[in-house]
């Protein structure tokens, strides 16, 4: 799996979903929670799709992010 970018100190614990990983960039030292679902897949016709987290982020256990276009959490 090969995300956009993932930055430094930064971890996934036991993810249960994740689509269209080359479309989502992580920041530094950001910590994504147990069984969480990141998507991030253009299906509002979109051209660009990008979830980005920015550093220091925390993406608690059970979270769903679904991103269809440019979009910063």
């Amino acid at each position: 799996m090969k995300f956009g970018a993932f930055g430094y100190q930064s971890h996934i614990n036991n993810v249960t979903r994740i689509e269209m990983p080359q479309n989502i960039f992580v920041g530094k030292n950001v910590s994504i929670g147990k069984f969480a679902w990141l998507a991030a897949n253009p299906l509002t016709g979109f051209s660009e799709c990008k979830l980005i987290l920015g550093d220091n982020t925390y993406i608690g256990n059970s979270a769903h992010i679904y991103c269809t276009k440019k979009y910063y959490y």
